[in-house]
């Protein structure tokens, strides 16, 4: 396990260094020692790393899984106590970083861990990544966590997973709507399905960065018990997603409205560098009743 600290100045600036042994931009952070605690590791790596002594305690922001170095990492948002940003043996250079400077500077998953510091994500993000890009999570997963007093197993032992990138254009979403009629052909929830993928497709391409020259990415996870979708943006947009009934004559922002009525469940999870909606229809298993 390993700890990471983004301390955060009055000015909202995350600090990054520039590490020796690669050149890249991250937030200062490592292993823990065998005896060590967790405060007491990220209190040590941050003043090894920067000069600065952090005070305690600190707020986590995040959880990530590096699914090939099979490493989970906790970050923390913390505020400088005492010291001066000072490079060290481990370190060749130090930035305050603003937002936009961030992912810049750094790969996206260490530019996301300071992204979601700066937001003070609470509860806390749980993402996972490769070393360098971020892993889209799977959306059945996802639905076996939320949905409480249901085994995990229950949800993922007979699971089917899909995914597809779009680019962001708006005849993409027919593209997204033929591919989960196709996937859910002869499944009575495909027309509900259909319509959430829809809406959902379109706001990302209307309301984020995914429009014009970005994308958006679609998952779909199918077991006996649950019909799981996601779409997830590439963010931009500084506000979350999230789900209102607005008036009768209203134009615009009705998606995520119309979702919520159709989906037994819709969770909104992410930062401002890209949100994921996924929306869970849980299938009839009711004797006589047609799983997908």
């Amino acid at each position: 396990m390993s700890v990471a600290g983004v301390v955060v100045d009055d000015q909202g600036r995350a600090l990054l260094i520039q590490r020796r042994d690669n050149g890249h931009w991250e937030p200062p952070g490592g292993v823990l020692e065998r005896e060590e605690t967790v405060p007491e590791a990220l209190q040590r790596e941050v003043l090894e790393e920067t000069g600065i002594k952090i005070a305690l305690p600190a707020t986590l922001t995040g959880v990530y899984k590096n699914m090939t170095g099979l490493i989970v990492s906790l970050v923390f948002r913390c505020q400088a106590a005492d010291g001066t940003p000072t490079t060290g043996d481990e370190t060749r250079a130090l930035r305050w970083a603003t937002r936009e400077e961030v992912s810049e500077l750094a790969d996206e998953a260490y530019a996301i861990r300071v992204l979601d510091a700066l937001d003070a994500t609470s509860p806390p993000a749980i993402r996972a990544h490769d070393g360098v890009k971020l892993v889209y999570p799977n959306p059945l997963h996802m639905a076996a966590y939320l949905h409480k007093g249901t085994c995990m197993h229950e949800y993922t032992s007979t699971a089917r997973v899909w995914g597809l990138s779009c680019p962001g254009f708006p005849e993409e979403v027919s593209r997204a709507r033929r591919w989960t009629r196709d996937i859910l052909r002869g499944c009575p929830l495909a027309d509900d399905a259909e319509l959430i993928v829809s809406e959902l497709s379109a706001n990302a391409i209307l309301h984020t960065a995914s429009g014009g020259a970005g994308s958006f990415h679609l998952a779909l996870a199918v077991s006996p018990k649950v019909v799981a979708l996601s779409v997830t943006d590439e963010g931009g947009t500084g506000t979350a997603p999230k789900v209102e009934q607005p008036s009768m004559d209203a134009v615009h922002g009705r998606g995520l409205g119309m979702v919520s009525v159709i989906a037994h469940r819709v969770v909104v999870h992410g930062s401002h560098s890209g949100y994921t909606v996924t929306a869970e229809l849980f299938t009839d298993t009711q004797p006589g009743g047609h799983p997908c």
